[in-house]
């Protein structure tokens, strides 16, 4: 499943069997992916926050499971994650909807407006 993921988002891997092969590529591109578990879900941020473009990772409940408030720890680190609920408000929400969204460069939770995130291809919530 998470191989599938990773490939919506550019990743060069073939399953040849129970094996993976993986090849390295120039670059990911941002997609909306799903995740199933909590490493599957540390893997997509991970190519998340490498990934031109924006990516929404969902849902958020897989991640939450094992990493408190890690928007806030990677966002120390310069990372540009936001937490976004079903109806696309950056307030943090507990619902199973939420996912996870790297931002755009444009916008951004201090300085941009949803609508700016909208207009730089945020997916909707």
């Amino acid at each position: 499943r998470h191989a599938e993921e990773l490939q919506r988002m550019g990743a060069d891997i073939r399953m040849q069997g129970p094996v993976a092969v993986i090849r390295g590529v120039d670059r990911l591109t941002g997609a909306e992916v799903g995740v199933w578990d909590l490493r599957g879900g540390a893997a997509m941020i991970i190519a998340a926050l490498r990934a031109e473009g924006v990516t929404s990772i969902f849902p958020a409940k897989h991640i939450d499971r094992g990493y408190e408030a890690i928007e806030t720890r990677l966002a120390a680190l310069g990372a540009r994650i936001i937490r976004v609920d079903p109806a696309g408000s950056r307030q943090p929400d507990t619902k199973e909807g939420n996912r996870w969204t790297k931002e755009p460069e444009e916008a951004s939770p201090e300085t941009g407006s949803q609508q700016e995130a909208d207009r730089a291809g945020t997916p909707p919530g």
